[in-house]
Parts: structure tokens; C-alpha cells; sequence
């Protein structure tokens, strides 16, 4: 029997946002500069590793690239060593096996840019027994709507994920990168979760979204370094009791090292 819940391999979150249901869309938002691609990568080698199969539909980086991020997060070889084949001897061998467990993983990663949600479900129909998809990211899908307005256009195409979520019975990330609106540096991180949250649930589009920010509490050094972000969660929850309730949200606190693509929290 399939199971009906995916746990991101991330304990804090996973208790605020009960895992990912089948059927759900999720959202993980960020501004450009905040890399909301290898937090995704993170989730994702978690989920693998309990043996679960990912589409992952990269629409902006190729497949390679992909591949040599989710390499630096298994091997722990900084990332920049990777792309310029900088590497010890040591680290080679580091990378070689990381490899080889990569490679065991049910992952199909597809690098075709500008797909349409037809694209999407006629591939993951194709693969059979796909655990989890990720669209990364969701603003350079293919867009059917005739209209003018780009957030009109956006809206009209969340909707159909979620249809395409619930069709296929499985959850789907979608990487956004945050409107222009909601992108204030000084904006406290509760606010930017309370627009975003009025901005997705009250078309009641989003069953999950996670948003990466840049903690302002922190010292200006520390956001600098890229070393510490803030994530902000919200969702439709899943008790155990199995009722949902709207609205539940929290503020957690990510570590991120950067040279090896990582976060931990």
C-alpha cells in the first residue's frame, strides 16, 4: 500500500507541517539570491534515502549541475572544488562513493526547459511509482493563459498543479522565487509569512509553503556569510488525530554551509 505521508527528513519541520500528504502542493519560496535549489536538494537526498522515487524537473540548471550539487551535499566536498576538478585525492574517493550511492537512488532528474503541466504528468505516468515531484523552479514553466497580467497568469497555473497534485496522488514542490512585493530586506520574518500566507491560502491554493529568509536578528556579519538562514514554515496541518487544521506556522532556524551546499537545522 502506498504511503500517504513523506517526512522531509527535517524533525522541526516535520512536526510543524505533519510531512507531505499525497495531493499536496507545496511552495518553497525565496528571493533569487537565496538558494532555495540545494535546501530542495537537501530535502530531497533525505527522502531518497528512505527509498522513496523523485522526479525532479530542473527547468533553469542542466541535469549535470543538478547532480554536482546533490554530489557536494552527499560527499561533503565543497561545491566549487567540484565544478573546477580541484580535488585531492582524498576528496576523490569521497566523491566516487558519494557517486555510487547517488546512483543507487530512484531520482530521474530532467533538464528540458519551458515544460507545460502536460509535460509533467504525461513523464511521471510514464516513470511509474514517482514518490514526490519537484519543479524547479515554477516561474519558468509554460504558461496556456491568454491573459496579460503575469500574477493572473501564475494563479491560473497553481491551480492546475494543484489538480495535477491531487490527479496523480502524490505531493509536488514547487520552487518560487518571491514576488517583488514581498521581498522588503528589513520585512520581520513573521510579516513575509503572514502576506505570503493571505497571498496563496486565501485562493486556497497552497496545502504547505516553506519560505527561506535572511534572519535580521542575526549579526550583519553572520547574513553575510550566507552561514545562517531563517525559515519559515506554514501549512494546512495534519494532526494525528488526522484533522487539518489552517493557519499553523513557526519560525525555525536553518544553518546553512554554503561550501557544501548543507543545511541543518
Amino acid at each position: 500500500m502506498k504511503e500517504t505521508v513523506i517526512q522531509t527528513g527535517f524533525n522541526e519541520i516535520d512536526n510543524t507541517i505533519g510531512g507531505f500528504h499525497n495531493g499536496d502542493l507545496i511552495f518553497l519560496c525565496s528571493r533569487p539570491e537565496i538558494d532555495k535549489t540545494s535546501f530542495a536538494l537537501n530535502i530531497a537526498r533525505n527522502i531518497l534515502g528512505c527509498n522513496k522515487t523523485i522526479a525532479y524537473f530542473s527547468l533553469e540548471s542542466s541535469k549535470e549541475l543538478i547532480f554536482d550539487r546533490l554530489l557536494s551535499i552527499e560527499s561533503l566536498v565543497p561545491y566549487i572544488k567540484i565544478l573546477n576538478n580541484d580535488l585531492s585525492d582524498e576528496e576523490t574517493i569521497s566523491i566516487e562513493r558519494a557517486k555510487d550511492r547517488i546512483l543507487k537512488y530512484n531520482l530521474y532528474i530532467d533538464d528540458t526547459p519551458h515544460i507545460s503541466i502536460e509535460y509533467i504528468e504525461n513523464t511521471v505516468a510514464q516513470l511509474g511509482n514517482v514518490d514526490l515531484v519537484v519543479i524547479d523552479y515554477v516561474q519558468l514553466m509554460k504558461h496556456i493563459s491568454v491573459l496579460d497580467d503575469p500574477i493572473e497568469q501564475n494563479i491560473i497555473l497553481w491551480h492546475r498543479l494543484k489538480r495535477t497534485a491531487k490527479k496523480l496522488d502524490i505531493p509536488i514542490i514547487c520552487l518560487s522565487q518571491t514576488h517583488r512585493h514581498y521581498i522588503d530586506k528589513n520585512m520581520n520574518p513573521s510579516d513575509k509569512l503572514n502576506e505570503i500566507d493571505s497571498y496563496l491560502w486565501q485562493m486556497n491554493i497552497s496545502d504547505v509553503f516553506l519560505q527561506i529568509v535572511f534572519d535580521t536578528t542575526l549579526p550583519t556579519n553572520t547574513i553575510a556569510t550566507n552561514k545562517t538562514a531563517c525559515l519559515v514554515t506554514g501549512s494546512r496541518y495534519y494532526s494525528k488525530d488526522g484533522s487539518v487544521t489552517s493557519g499553523k506556522s513557526s519560525l525555525l532556524h536553518l544553518n546553512f554551509e554554503p561550501e557544501y551546499l548543507l543545511f541543518t537545522i
